[in-house]
């Protein structure tokens, strides 16, 4: 039988390792892998594409009530092929949206 000294030590010792791992790599190689971004900012107002192609055609899908969040949608799509991801949304005025967007390095 294990006396209580020895047990508890063994405990410890096994925190100490668990918690050793679980802090993962030294801050500096941390730092290191740290993502790198490139931020955009994009500013949509109905006013500046109520006369495009893309506007018309989510108009003709949703109508007048549901066009905006059909052509935000088409909006946010395009920007994620080419790797951008929507970070925050802002709607500033009743008209205008900014989308706050980031991409990998």
């Amino acid at each position: 039988m294990r006396k209580p000294l020895e047990i508890l030590c063994v405990a410890l010792l096994g925190g100490a390792i668990a918690l050793a791992f679980s802090q993962g790599p030294p801050q500096a190689q941390a730092q290191e892998r740290a993502a790198r971004w490139d931020y955009k900012v994009f500013r949509l107002d109905p006013r500046d594409y109520k006369d495009k192609l893309d506007w018309k055609a989510a108009e003709r899908q949703g109508g007048r009530e549901g066009a905006e969040a059909i052509f935000y949608e088409h909006v946010l799509d395009s920007l994620a092929k080419d790797g951008w991801e929507l970070v925050q949304s802002e709607q500033r005025t009743p008209l205008t949206t900014y989308f706050y967007l980031r991409k990998r390095l």
